[in-house]
């Protein structure tokens, strides 16, 4: 079960509909969400770990006008998380971390069940964009992570991309504790050459997946390429994908695989990268 989600605020398009999935999870969850302000300000490199000093005391080079500039974005988005929060009767604080460098993001998630996001960030004030891209960020963390589109649907069509492997597996897992999703359509979905291999790991699928509530499951097996066959056939009809992150042995050397970076680029639907 979700108890904590971290929600990055940034300046993108994309931030405001990650505050409505957040809080379409958080109900389902009763869940709390926690609003984290991340800027970045040139010039200013800030630790990582606990800050509790305000943007205010960041002085250094930075004069009376910045500052105030800098204090008044964080309020704006602030102010919009509370009010959203608030009319759909969320559980909601923020962190004491603020006006950080996107690297706060990586060392805060640590300590939340999921965090969500935007597919594209904006953490900079000036027309530049500063970006955390999400194999930054799976690379420093454990927690699961949900990358969203521009606009937000609610979740009834669930596609999970199962190849057998321990990290499909592992996503697998974390989404059946992801939210109360027992009346969403969820479909396993395997491209193995072999259909009755294919079979055995769809049957084991359903098994867990039924096992814990998720009653409304469809297996479905492919010969052909992945990638293909979610951008012909599903890509338009599910709400959100599912897919495990790899890792080449230690917590800091993640791969993106080619069907993660094709839906990343996409950026359609909601991607639960579960790590």
């Amino acid at each position: 079960m979700i108890k904590r989600i971290l929600l990055p605020l940034d300046f993108s398009k994309y931030s405001d509909a990650a505050l409505q999935y957040a809080c379409y999870i958080a109900k389902r969850q009763e869940a709390e969400i926690t609003g984290m302000v991340v800027v970045h300000v040139p010039g200013i490199v800030m630790p990582i770990g606990p800050l509790l000093m305000g943007v205010a005391n960041w002085s250094g080079d930075m004069d009376q006008h910045a500052i105030e500039d800098v204090n008044d974005s964080i309020r704006a988005l602030l102010r919009n998380f509370h009010q959203v929060c608030k009319r759909e009767g969320v559980q909601h604080s923020e962190t004491e971390v603020q006006g950080t460098t996107p690297d706060q993001i990586m060392f805060q998630s640590i300590f939340y069940d999921l965090v969500i996001m935007g597919f594209r960030t904006s953490y900079s004030l000036k027309k530049q964009d500063v970006e955390i891209s999400l194999d930054s960020l799976l690379s420093h963390s454990i927690t699961p992570v949900l990358a969203v589109p521009l606009e937000f649907k609610p979740i009834k069509k669930v596609l999970l991309a199962f190849d057998g492997s321990m990290q499909a597996a592992r996503a697998m897992q974390r989404f059946s504790h992801l939210a109360r999703v027992k009346d969403a359509e969820t479909t396993v979905l395997m491209s193995h050459p072999e259909q009755d291999t294919a079979s055995y790991y769809l049957n084991k699928a359903e098994e867990y997946l039924k096992a814990h509530g998720l009653n409304s499951v469809k297996k479905e097996w492919t010969n052909k390429n992945i990638i293909t066959v979610i951008r012909d056939q599903y890509l338009n009809e599910v709400d959100m994908v599912i897919t495990g992150v790899h890792s080449k042995g230690l917590i800091k050397d993640f791969v993106l695989g080619s069907l993660t970076k094709f839906l990343i680029s996409e950026a359609k639907k909601p991607l639960f990268l579960g790590q």
